[in-house]
């Protein structure tokens, strides 16, 4: 008899229409990420819609530049003995890095646009100066005698050297040189410019030599620099505000603000990849990974928004459920009954929510477009409510509870740092709000019929 009893309780528990409801409330959310796998593959289209923009736009006004400073490269001659102990000429390059060297950058940000994307683009004026030190030859076994002098070249590495407007006043020792296109016999950089050095004098090889010079060039999304200098100092000024700190260095110094930034960096050569001087003869260890040096400072979007609205969607679960419990709850409590078809508009208008924010957020920015799209959601799900649930004061809990998790949600989208914080302590708050409500509630009493019994106490506190 007791065990006749106990399945009977069983089969009760799990035979009435509130659990039945719960089942089906599961497969709802399970079958809405249907829809959510659509928006996401949509999100991800335009964001390659978007990369093939950039792309688009940088083959046109330049690509991200990274600026190599002046380096100079000797050829020089040497004599190696063969077998027979016979002593031939041999051609050999040696590339002198700077000892000092001084970068002064101001930047010029302008938009292009290629349909609804907006691609950020700069001009930057680049006044570089430094000296080279040429004692560093004869440590390295170099003569005077055997500097091939009238072939020395200064090398200026430029990534993408289509986007130079104007090359001037670049001087060296106090005489100008020309620039010419190309570079040559250099391991730093694969595209530039270079000038030829001339009246280099019959001590070149035991002195310290100057240069200078501005140039004015293109590009977009960031502008690196590689520290060749045994000290590196450059200064980036520009009217962009929202730069991202790019490379293996950061700024010694930043200033902020609406109008712009400014950024200085001082490197020593102590902390790279690279020697001061780089001889193809003798076979002096350079590291060609020597990009990981580059430091410099990337123009991008303040807010992404297809990143943001991704990043939105992850708790699209998290909606869902806590919209559905809300209504489960008027079930539970006010004995409403709401159909399986009832509970599926409604998770259509919240999954509705996200295709609003994707479309809206790619004319407004991302924020006025959450706004808007919640306030549409709400007024959808709150109007639509009223007829579910026959209770105004249920229609004015909905839209509060719907007011409140976007809201949450959306200081959680902000809040990067505290997000899991924010997170874990919101759902504390509604998990503990649902076990006080249903703290008194007999699940074992709730029947074929699916209401609720609730003991004496509860029931007053109720009315």
């Amino acid at each position: 008899m007791d065990n006749k009893s106990g399945f009977q309780r069983v089969k009760s528990l799990f035979s009435g229409t509130i659990y039945t409801k719960f089942l089906t409330i599961l497969g709802l959310v399970v079958i809405l990420q249907i829809p959510i796998s659509c928006i996401q593959g949509v999100i991800s289209d335009r964001i390659q819609t978007r990369a093939d923009a950039e792309v688009f736009i940088s083959q046109r006004s330049g690509s991200d530049q990274t600026v190599v400073p002046p380096i100079l490269t000797i050829p020089y001659l040497h004599r190696s003995a063969n077998e027979g102990k016979e002593e031939k000429n041999g051609r050999g390059y040696v590339e002198v890095l700077p000892e000092n060297l001084k970068i002064s950058s101001s930047v010029k940000v302008e938009k292009r646009y290629r349909g609804i994307f907006e691609i950020p683009i700069y001009t930057t004026t680049l006044t570089i100066e430094g000296s080279i030190d040429t004692n560093q030859l004869r440590a390295s076994g170099i003569e005077q005698n055997e500097v091939i002098t009238k072939e020395m070249v200064l090398n200026l590495g430029i990534s993408d050297p289509r986007t130079i407007q104007e090359v001037n006043s670049f001087q060296f020792d106090g005489q100008s040189i020309e620039a010419q296109p190309g570079i040559h016999n250099t391991s730093f950089s694969s595209s530039g410019i270079h000038f030829k050095i001339s009246n280099s004098g019959a001590n070149f090889v035991n002195s310290v030599h100057q240069f200078s010079g501005v140039v004015t060039l293109g590009g977009s999304q960031s502008l690196r620099f590689l520290p060749v200098g045994r000290i590196t100092n450059v200064i980036i000024e520009s009217d962009w505000s929202n730069p991202s700190f790019v490379g293996n260095y950061l700024p010694l110094t930043r200033e902020i603000s609406a109008e712009g930034f400014k950024a200085s960096w001082r490197i020593l050569d102590l902390g790279r990849s690279f020697p001061r001087l780089v001889n193809s003869d003798r076979h002096v260890v350079f590291d060609p990974r020597s990009k990981d040096s580059e430091f410099g400072v990337g123009l991008y979007s303040p807010v992404d928004t297809y990143r943001m609205t991704e990043r939105a969607i992850k708790y699209e679960l998290f909606v869902l459920s806590l919209t559905f419990l809300a209504f489960c709850m008027f079930e539970l409590f006010l004995k409403v009954k709401i159909h399986t078809v009832q509970y599926l508009l409604v998770g259509a208008a919240m999954v509705l929510f996200y295709l609003l924010l994707l479309s809206l957020s790619e004319q407004l920015s991302f924020s006025p477009a959450y706004v808007l799209a919640s306030i549409v959601t709400i007024g959808l799900v709150g109007s639509y409510s009223r007829s579910v649930l026959r209770h105004r004061a249920g229609v004015i809990i909905i839209a509060l509870s719907l007011s409140m998790l976007y809201g949450f949600f959306f200081t959680l989208l902000q809040e990067q740092e505290l997000s899991l914080l924010l997170g874990s302590i919101g759902l504390t708050v509604v998990l503990g709000g649902v076990m006080y409500l249903t703290r008194n509630l007999d699940w074992f009493a709730i029947g074929d019929n699916g209401e609720t019994t609730l003991d004496n106490r509860y029931s007053s506190t109720l009315s």
